[in-house]
């Protein structure tokens, strides 16, 4: 999966990242930011999103919106709110990723003229006495939500994913004026993401089901509510449990589209559902990755039934999950990796039937590695920490009795850390993970599960 991942990106990044190199080939910028951080992962990106995203800025219009495409390709400006939002959410990440505050700094004044496009997009959509919530608006292919759910192109109710990116933008604008000092534009952009949670869930939540939008499951809609935590006090673990269900109940599949794949991994594993998250990865039958692999693809298709384009990035986002999750380098996006890697949390999820990782990132402070196998109740960890950062180390465990040790020298044994190791700093036992603190350097480490019947 990761390497026709790589393919599909190669084909399509090309002065700008391409929805597709052989149809419209157009730098859509929905295709475009949802790709992206798998992309950060993957390559160099920071001169290329700093190139792209001053094409949205030249691109943008005098009313403030972001065209579907930047540049503007005549006769293909299918998108909406989640295409436009890429001017926000690509130099968030940007910063994140490489430390990079100067393009905040210099897109700022053209990040709040867009918002403030939004904010009278909400009164001038299908409903303009809903100011808070932007539904359709300027015909079919300018207000997309979703884009390519199994079995259909466009999702029921567009006013969802369109909110939910309105609300997002707020958010990280809210962020950025912060980062930047702009205290009382922090102030402002955070009270208008309140007003817009209140108007979303009093407009699309039905507290008797648990969904958004729909009176069955839609899975996008209920991603999206979670990642924004736009969801009233007490209800997430019955809004979290309609989209397991739904899943489950459809033996084990995804039902998702372009949005909805990239937040569906992280809702998973950060639920507490790493397993479900591996099997829906590694499904082979329709709709799945691994339906696409067994019917001879080598880039990802445009939709699940591999019926339109055969090269479409868009799908690619599944490979954040094999970092972040798997192998466990989790990025700065996460909340406890720091801006530009100087404090990184590595902190593995292992499924069963799954027994070895090999994972690399290349940040801007150095090279992370994280290389896991699994035989029987041991664990091999091979862990690499740039100079001048550190790290805490995350590993899983069945029990309390475990015995580590570092290059062969034992290093916890009977609960107590021993010391003597370079660059080990502390170590204990929280739930069933053990955390380690790390210093920059090469590790190898073995952990061993005691069965209780040889504790005793």
């Amino acid at each position: 999966i990761h390497t026709v991942g790589l393919w599909s990106q190669k084909g399509n990044l090309h002065s700008y990242p391409t929805d597709c190199p052989q149809r419209e080939k157009g730098a859509y910028n929905g295709d475009g930011q949802v790709i992206a951080e798998t992309s950060m992962h993957d390559f160099h990106m920071a001169s290329f999103y700093t190139k792209w995203v001053n094409d949205m800025k030249d691109a943008q219009q005098d009313n403030g919106r972001i065209p579907n495409t930047s540049p503007v390709l005549v006769g293909g400006m299918g998108g909406g709110v989640a295409w436009g939002s890429a001017y926000i959410l690509i130099p968030w990440w940007m910063y994140h990723y490489y430390n990079d505050t100067r393009i905040l700094a210099e897109h700022y004044s053209n990040m709040k003229q867009y918002v403030a496009y939004l904010q009278e997009l909400g009164s001038k959509d299908e409903d303009p006495g809903e100011p808070y919530i932007i539904d359709f608006f300027d015909g079919y292919w300018y207000s997309l939500g979703e884009w390519c759910v199994p079995g259909q192109r466009e999702c029921p109710i567009r006013g969802v994913v369109n909110t939910f990116y309105y609300f997002n933008n707020c958010v990280l604008l809210s962020e950025i004026a912060s980062t930047l000092g702009y205290d009382e534009d922090s102030r402002y952009y955070r009270n208008l993401s309140d007003t817009i949670k209140e108007h979303f869930i009093r407009r699309f939540f039905n507290e008797e089901s648990g969904l958004f939008g729909t009176e069955e499951a839609y899975q996008t809609y209920q991603l999206v509510a979670l990642v924004g935590d736009l969801i009233p006090d007490g209800y997430r673990d019955k809004v979290f449990e309609t989209v397991t269900n739904d899943i489950r109940a459809r033996e084990t599949h995804l039902n998702t589209g372009i949005i909805g794949t990239k937040y569906l991994w992280p809702v998973l594993v950060q639920g507490g559902e790493n397993q479900l998250a591996y099997e829906v990865a590694t499904q082979t039958t329709y709709p799945s990755y691994g339906f696409w692999l067994e019917n001879g693809s080598t880039t990802f298709p445009e939709d699940w039934d591999a019926r339109a384009s055969l090269n479409h990035q868009m799908f690619g986002t599944v490979t954040e999950y094999f970092y972040k999750f798997l192998g466990g380098i989790q990025s700065p996006m996460e909340g406890e990796t720091t801006v530009g890697y100087k404090d990184i949390l590595i902190k593995p999820y292992i499924p069963d039937g799954l027994t070895s990782v090999s994972a690399t990132i290349e940040t801007v402070s150095g090279n992370i590695v994280s290389n896991w196998s699994k035989e029987g109740n041991t664990l091999f960890h091979e862990v690499h920490i740039p100079a001048n950062s550190r790290a805490t180390l995350s590993l899983p465990i069945s029990n309390n009795e475990v015995r580590l040790s570092e290059s062969n020298q034992e290093i916890w044994s009977r609960n107590s850390f021993i010391e003597g190791i370079p660059g080990l700093h502390e170590m204990q036992i929280e739930g069933n993970r053990m955390i380690i603190k790390l210093g920059s350097g090469k590790y190898n480490f073995k952990v061993e599960q005691i069965p209780h019947s040889l504790n005793e």
